[in-house]
């Protein structure tokens, strides 16, 4: 026997489970056929879970069973099929997922913080309590509600708590290969030469991992040396600065890199930097010229690196340097002064300063370029990421300012849980403290810590001299544990160690449908049916008959299994973007047609396209203003009622930029049933 079921199921959902049973004896059989379902709950009564049916010799039968799926959680489907003669059966598990939409609170901070929104802090002599302030409404789905408390009493503990995250990514573009091992390789290096122990899970992963980036990396290269975003897009010179600049670490780490990979790498590095500073556009306020305005900056700052330099380009950076953001300005800093420019380094780092943004309530500094021009959305305006830079910059220059350890504690705390927000910045943040632990050695204090989650039990933790770079504690509560309203968290601190703490919540909203929401950008989903052959008969015999003709799938329309769907994801951007991310959540009862991720062309836009079980996504490398359209096709195939979760649109490195479409609703009828019990 064999059953027909989906990869997953979405809570509320409704299907039908199919069993085919077939008979290979030469004679006609009497056949029990019974299915048994945890996690999922009958449609049909108690009686009707078994049925007898009858197979004639060398044939088969198909039994249904209706389910529903009314809670999150693991489901399992055990089948049996029995008589006197011969008996067979199978089990399949498959997960119900969560009908809602994702939404995440966050609150950080450390033991030397003032009493600010949310946070409440009362400190004396021998303790430290930090009391936190959640929020959760009644109107979400509470099993899959979560609160997290993660403590780190190090800087080393803060940089192991995010490399998890980094190694485990689940996409592969260009940029999160190297952010998936460089920050691993460049902090395993730091952590043995200051006589850190190393973490368990690095041992054990680092070496598969950075095996197969190095060889993706040298597949993903192309012929002139450079690299796009992904494998078969277009030649990307940020990203093809952005894996120099990896690379070039990686080297300094002591790590083999393939001497033609990195040559091939860094000539077309100085080719574009020289054709780019020649061009000298006067670095108009478009986001055109301030991408290739950075670009220059980042291919510079990786010459200079390598002991390189492009004087045209340093000097129309000078000239230019009013309109870079922190991000440039920290570069261009570290680019003049190893070029032996001291006097105009300190002066850019001074301009670097102008974007710095202090909060006095916790002794932090972030760097942040404000305003109409800020450009927020793109890779050279985040925040993390400028901040990164610019704590490499102090450490560089000025390594005795105090501006480096507010940077250093603000990108400490502005985690969001026990990374930031994206590959990308993550990996930038870990390499940026990593660099300040190599000049700024932790002391081992010890402390005794206590959290406790609303009414809970308090959970402790001790941190002593032995486990101070590797402790790594974390506590949680989820479900019914979490009441409506109001949820405190507090941490108590005994002892002289400065501990760094995230609290994270997560839940998926009771929104029923969802509707469509979006800032910058927006994203439309819409169905459309293919018509079945007997439907093309019936229209009149021409040309375009013959090939395939679809007709938009209305509000509550029902389509059968075996019918196929062809899905529009309408996008619309009201600006021009760069590393724009389209995620599609499948239908339970649904399978795209085509199964292999690559590079496809949309008309208007291109993109590696991943085919995933859940979902299928689009990575888009570059989105011009204006409406864009991405396609792809499904196949119906199990009977039932079906929700479609949202398409989610947003932006790679800038997760503030982000869209979805409704909630859909598919139904699917049987084609052709069989048998029911």
């Amino acid at each position: 026997m064999r059953l027909e079921t989906p990869r997953f199921v979405r809570e509320r959902d409704e299907l039908t489970i199919s069993a085919n049973v077939h008979n290979y004896l030469t004679e006609a059989q009497r056949v029990r056929v019974s299915l048994d379902a945890d996690g999922l709950t009958w449609s049909s009564t108690e009686d009707e879970r078994t049925t007898v049916v009858e197979i004639e010799a060398n044939g088969a039968r198909r039994v249904d069973w209706r389910l529903r799926a009314t809670a999150v959680g693991p489901a399992t489907l055990r089948a049996e099929a029995r008589n006197d003669a011969e008996s067979d059966a199978m089990e399949v598990r498959l997960p119900v997922l969560p009908h809602g939409i994702d939404r995440i609170v966050v609150r950080s901070g450390s033991t030397l913080d003032l009493s600010s929104g949310t946070r409440t802090v009362v400190r004396n002599s021998k303790e430290t309590i930090i009391t936190e302030k959640l929020h959760f409404p009644v109107e979400r789905i509470r099993a899959t509600s979560k609160v997290q408390v993660t403590i780190a009493p190090s800087i080393a503990a803060t940089i192991r708590q995010a490399l998890p995250y980094l190694i485990e990514y689940p996409y592969g573009c260009v940029e999160q290969t190297m952010s998936r091992f460089l920050p691993a390789v460049i902090a395993a290096k730091a952590f043995e030469d200051l006589g850190i122990p190393r973490d368990p899970y690095l041992s054990e992963k680092l070496p598969d991992v950075l095996r197969a980036g190095w060889q993706r990396l040298a597949d993903f290269q192309r012929p002139d040396g450079s690299w796009g975003w992904w494998k078969d897009g277009p030649a990307d010179a940020y990203m093809s600065a952005h894996v120099m600049y990896g690379l070039t670490l990686a080297r300094q780490a002591d790590v083999g890199v393939a001497e033609d990979v990195f040559q091939r790498g860094l000539a077309f590095i100085k080719q574009d930097c020289e054709t780019r500073a020649k061009r000298d556009p006067a670095w108009r306020s478009d986001w055109r010229s301030q991408r290739d305005l950075h670009t220059l900056a980042y291919e510079a700052f990786v010459l200079a690196l390598n002991g390189q330099r492009v004087a045209l380009a340093e000097d129309l950076l000078w000239r230019s340097r009013e309109s870079l953001s922190p991000t440039g300005l920290a570069m261009f800093a570290r680019t003049l002064w190893r070029a032996g420019k001291k006097t105009e380094a300190e002066t850019v780092l001074r301009n670097l300063m102008n974007f710095a943004v202090p909060t006095e309530e916790n002794s932090t500094v972030h760097f942040e370029r404000r305003g109409s021009g800020a450009w927020y959305c793109y890779w050279w305006n985040d925040n993390v990421e400028a901040t990164a830079y610019a704590l490499e910059a102090f450490l560089e220059i000025a390594p005795s300012d105090e501006t480096l350890h507010r940077a250093m504690k603000w990108l400490v705390l502005n985690r969001q849980g026990r990374q930031w927000k994206s590959s990308k910045d993550t990996g930038l943040a870990v390499l940026a403290l990593t660099a300040y632990l190599r000049t700024h050695r932790e002391d081992q204090k010890a402390a005794d810590i206590e959290v406790s989650i609303g009414d809970g039990k308090a959970q402790t933790f001790a941190v002593t001299p032995q486990n101070f770079y590797s402790a790594e504690f974390s506590t949680e509560i989820e479900g019914d544990a979490i009441p409506d309203g109001e949820l405190r968290v507090r941490i108590r601190v005994l002892g002289e160690a400065t501990v760094f703490y995230v609290v994270s919540g997560t839940y998926y909203s009771l929104e029923e449908p969802i509707p469509a929401a979006g800032h910058e950008v927006f994203v439309e989903r819409l169905y459309e049916r293919r018509l079945r052959p007997n439907e093309m008969k019936s229209r009149a015999t021409t040309e375009t008959s013959k090939q395939p003709v679809y007709v938009p799938l209305q509000e509550g329309e029902t389509i059968q299994s075996g019918d196929r769907l062809r899905v529009q994801l309408r996008l619309r951007a009201l600006n021009d973007y760069e590393y724009i991310v389209v995620e599609d959540p499948k239908p339970a009862g649904c399978e795209p047609v085509e199964v292999r991720s690559g590079w496809q062309y949309f008309g208007t836009t291109a993109g590696n396209v991943e085919f995933r079980d859940q979902w299928v996504a689009f990575l888009l490398s570059e989105v011009r203003q204006g409406d864009h359209t991405l396609t792809y096709e499904y196949d119906a195939q199990i009977p039932g009622v079906f929700h479609t979760m949202p398409s989610r649109a947003y932006g790679m490195y800038v997760p503030v930029l982000r869209a979805n479409s409704k909630e859909d609703v598919l139904r699917i009828t049987d084609k052709a049933a069989d048998v029911r019990p």
